[in-house]
């Protein structure tokens, strides 16, 4: 038994009265092909809509065949220019979208063809002549799924959605199997799969090398909950496989590994601590002639950052993407408000988290042994140069060492850099996502209209693919409330209508920007509401039966069915506090751009439904850009 699509009733026939099985000439895979005049009445929107010089125009037919376009299609992608052949996109196979994307790029194919090689299931032909399955051939396992038996059909419709979260796609198998010569990146947009992939790659490494230990890690709490359930699914919760690999947050890792040193103890600084330790410093330092703004930024972006103890290192630090530079004789005069802060710092036995990854470096340093064989980071685009540093001494670099997944439009809390500098070139070695299995075409669309022209800088280690949408469903909801009263019931409201539609409440989250909107609109909505809330990073993640609350920062990495977010008006959603702190236009624009993408972030956790509201003026970030 063969399965091709899965919907209701008439969803399903509406689906299969537009395509038909057909096996590829020349890949041999099966493919789901559009009827005739469905195909020809879409080549003439195509036709109609082009507007510039064609892509793939001098290309071999018998190489756009090889890489999987079906031969109904082929005259098309050779006509069509760059905003056409995303239009087509939905109508191809996922290998030959995928193919032509890499084309696009300038990716030359190894060799002229693409054809896969026979898998273990064959048949025998009326002509004794032995043949690969269409079915069972690597491509067609994208898009069917063939049931043995009614026991194998049954226990595949009564995996929770948890378990389907985690399937790895094929077209994301080689990312995760890839032999890349030393550490290496996967980079792709929103929904792409990159945190399955990661978690793929660990239980892979662990199966590969079965005395490795391996470290699969990232920037954010809670993502290490969501990881480890994922990891408990994949290897199961016990076994040697899943003993071998070490779900942590990297700086609790650091913290364990600093706290081996004598007389250590770590309280992070606060950031009204940092800001009394400037004012104390700037007292003393009367004649700067700088503003706090810029001290307060230039600490964060560079002092800290770059891990600057002495002037010798700031008068050559890179200061790159700060907008206005300064001298070298203003750098020596605002050196000693740095030099303050740190031993400010020092007599209350405060540091930095960077500092901590250092702490946990010095540690390593002294052991002289590596903790780790492989090293697996997730949402690494959120590491800086510090974390980098101690990750990379966590393992010995090899051709499986170190792996890192990443998207640099999701980049919340760190600056970009490049991270050659720091020893780490991952150019050349690595890989791109295009297609999101995750949401919807128009959460997809939504989200990027967001995210819009943002740009925070592009280091050279993540990209920012724009993702190809699979699934279709509702258009966001964007809701005006007159005050947060009202936006506290529609939530309410909202809220018991999904459950009353068979929408679980674990598989339902609502984020605002900070913890004072949770308590002022999302707290009151669940007064009344009779189910249970979970605050992401405060109670049990894994618990059923709660709907989970949190900030946008808090949603990092994390995905649910339906998403609200309350409280998008344009002095929250960017921040006002944020930009009054800006020291300059260059320092705003950067701000705001962070801002922007914590935003599109909450804004791509949805597969689904998505509610956005918003009390007088909504953010700009819901204007076109």
């Amino acid at each position: 038994m063969v399965f091709c699509y899965v919907g209701h009733h008439d969803d399903a026939y509406n689906w299969a009265n537009r395509r038909r099985i057909e096996v590829h000439s020349v890949t041999g895979a099966a493919q789901l092909v559009e009827f005739e005049e469905v195909i020809r009445e879409r080549i003439k929107y195509i036709e109609r809509n082009v507007q510039f010089p064609p892509i793939f125009a001098n290309e071999d037919d018998e190489l756009l065949l090889s890489l999987g376009v079906p031969q109904a299609w082929l005259q098309t992608v050779k006509q069509v220019d760059t905003d056409g052949f995303l239009r087509i996109a939905d109508n191809l196979p996922e290998e030959a979208f995928e193919a032509l994307s890499k084309l696009a790029d300038g990716e030359r194919p190894k060799s002229e063809t693409m054809v896969h090689e026979p898998s273990a299931q064959y048949q025998i032909d009326i002509d004794n002549k032995i043949t690969v399955d269409p079915f069972d051939h690597p491509d067609a396992r994208r898009r069917f799924w063939t049931a043995t038996d009614e026991q194998a059909l049954r226990q595949a419709l009564d995996y929770p959605w948890s378990q389907w979260a985690v399937f790895l796609h094929p077209t994301q198998r080689d990312a995760v199997e890839r032999n890349y010569g030393g550490p290496a990146r996967v980079s792709g947009g929103a929904g792409t799969g990159k945190t399955v992939v990661a978690l793929h790659r660990a239980v892979f490494l662990a199966r590969k090398f079965p005395s490795a230990n391996i470290l699969l890690t990232t920037y954010s709490r809670p993502l290490v909950v969501s990881l480890e359930s994922g990891l408990n699914m994949l290897a199961g919760a016990t076994g040697d496989v899943r003993r071998r690999i070490h779900v942590e947050h990297l700086h609790k890792f650091a913290h364990d590994l600093a706290s081996e040193a004598d007389g250590f103890s770590f309280a992070p600084v606060q950031p009204k601590e940092l800001d009394a330790y400037i004012d104390t410093a700037m007292a003393g330092n009367a004649d700067i002639g700088v503003s706090k703004n810029f001290l307060r930024s230039e600490f964060d972006a560079v002092v800290d950052y770059w891990g600057v103890n002495d002037l010798a290192t700031y008068q050559q630090v890179d200061r790159s993407g700060r907008g206005t530079p300064i001298s070298s004789d203003r750098r020596a005069a605002v050196w000693p408000v740095f030099e303050s802060v740190r031993a400010q710092m020092r007599g209350e036995n405060r540091m930095t988290w960077a500092d901590l990854a250092d702490a946990g470096k010095r540690v390593l340093e002294t052991r002289r042994r590596y903790p780790f064989d492989h090293v697996v980071a997730d949402e690494a685009q959120d590491f800086g140069p510090r974390e980098i540093r101690f990750l990379m001494s966590l393992a010995p670099q090899g051709e499986f060492s170190h792996f890192f997944t990443g998207d640099s439009s999701q980049r919340i809390y760190r600056y970009p850099f490049p991270w050659h500098r720091e020893g780490v070139d991952l150019r050349g070695r690595g890989s791109t996502l295009v297609l999101n299995y995750r949401t919807t075409k128009q959460v997809n669309k939504f989200s990027t209209d967001v995210l819009g022209k943002a740009d925070m800088g592009r280091d050279d280690e993540f990209e920012s693919a724009e993702a190809v949408s699979l699934m279709t469903g509702p258009a966001p909801l964007v809701e005006r409330c007159e005050t947060p009263d009202q936006e506290s019931r529609k939530l309410a409201d909202w809220l018991r209508d999904l459950v009353q539609q068979d929408v679980k409440p674990d598989q339902i989250a609502v984020f605002a920007r900070n913890s004072n909107l949770l308590e002022e609109r999302v707290a009151p909505a669940f007064e009344t509401l009779g189910i249970p809330a979970n605050v992401i990073g405060k109670d049990d993640f894994t618990r059923t039966g709660a709907i989970h609350v949190g900030t946008l920062h808090s949603a990092k990495g994390l995905e649910f069915r339906a998403v609200a977010i309350v409280g998008c008006e344009n002095d929250i959603i960017p921040h006002a506090s944020a930009l009054a702190s800006a020291y300059s236009d260059a320092d705003k624009a950067m701000i705001e751009a962070r801002e922007r993408q914590l935003f599109f972030v909450g804004c791509t956790r949805p597969r689904e439904i998505l509610r956005i509201s918003h009390c007088g003026e909504p953010t700009k970030f819901l204007s076109p850009t």
